[in-house]
């Protein structure tokens, strides 16, 4: 608990402050880029309608503290992940800069975000370090407009993309297939349809998650994306089913145009790690996918309907 200027009424800190608090005086880069990590995501989390709160409401910072947000992790994360030697104190600097914007939504829970780091524990380092090797090399020539990532898992891996393609633009979606009110892959509140399209119409879109497990997240996402009509569309992630293996999730029908419009641009060895879930389908991959592959909402099936209680 703290106290107001005159000294007299409490203040319980709410947690996005805690957070801010602890970050300001972090200097472990590891911790400090946890704690940007968790603040994207619980700041993103508040510009987003949801079941249990009413219809977001822009407010006029929202824009600039999200960007700055992306930025602050564009630079912190790659660092951190490649042992660079960094600017600690800018990086705190930062976030005190934007400080006031984030305080501007009440956050007041902890984060519950799945990180890698969470994910793989000990085996983090050599699958980051298998997927940045693995974007390198697929995207080594090409050209990326617009990089965007499935809130939240896909944060991390998305910001190592953006080391490899610096100009390349950010752009968040959340999609938790209906748990939080997301019936679709969600922009942020302050960015119009219109706005979305200009990022992608015509242009080279890279869609990044961390982990696949049915592919469902993924698919929906490529569905939205692709009604904005890029010129080229990829997808990759750290780890999980490779894409001709998200046919659990597809109509029959469209199994063999999946397999056949897929192309891999590069996928690593299987990484071998202490987790024993799917562990031999456990790799980094980046693919291209043509769009005439992707079908409509309506031939999505549900891979658990054939499970029997």
């Amino acid at each position: 608990m703290s106290y107001n200027e005159n000294g007299s009424t409490p203040h319980r800190l709410t947690e996005l402050e805690k957070i801010l608090r602890e970050a300001s005086k972090d200097k472990d880069p590891a911790r400090l880029a946890g704690r940007v990590l968790d603040i994207t995501q619980l700041y993103f989390d508040k510009l987003l309608p949801d079941k249990s709160s009413s219809d977001y409401k822009p407010k006029p910072s929202d824009k600039e503290t999200m960007e700055t947000l992306l930025s602050i992790g564009a630079k912190l994360i790659p660092t951190v992940t490649k042992k660079r030697d960094m600017d600690l104190k800018g990086i705190r600097q930062g976030l005190r800069d934007i400080s006031k914007g984030l305080l501007t939504r009440d956050i007041n829970r902890g984060p519950n975000s799945r990180y890698l780091d969470q994910m793989l524990g000990e085996d983090k380092e050599r699958f980051v370090e298998a997927f940045y090797a693995t974007a390198k090399k697929a995207l080594s020539g090409v050209k990326i407009d617009t990089i965007v990532y499935i809130a939240s898992g896909g944060l991390e891996p998305a910001l190592l993309i953006k080391d490899i393609k610096p100009n390349a633009e950010l752009v968040p979606l959340r999609y938790s297939n209906y748990k939080r009110g997301d019936y679709t892959p969600m922009p942020p509140g302050y960015m119009t349809e219109s706005d979305l399209s200009k990022k992608i119409h015509g242009k080279r879109v890279i869609i990044i998650d961390d982990d696949i497990d049915s592919g469902r997240s993924m698919i929906v996402t490529l569905q939205r994306i692709s009604k904005f009509n890029p010129s080229k569309l990829y997808c990759g992630a750290v780890m999980g089913l490779k894409p001709e293996e998200y046919i659990s999730v597809w109509s029959e029908s469209k199994r063999d145009l999946l397999s056949s419009h897929i192309e891999t641009l590069a996928s690593s060895d299987t990484v071998k790690f202490n987790l024993d879930h799917k562990s031999d389908r456990r790799r980094p991959y980046i693919y291209s996918v043509k769009q005439e592959s992707i079908p409509a909402e309506a031939e999505l099936v549900n891979p658990w309907d054939a499970i029997e209680d």
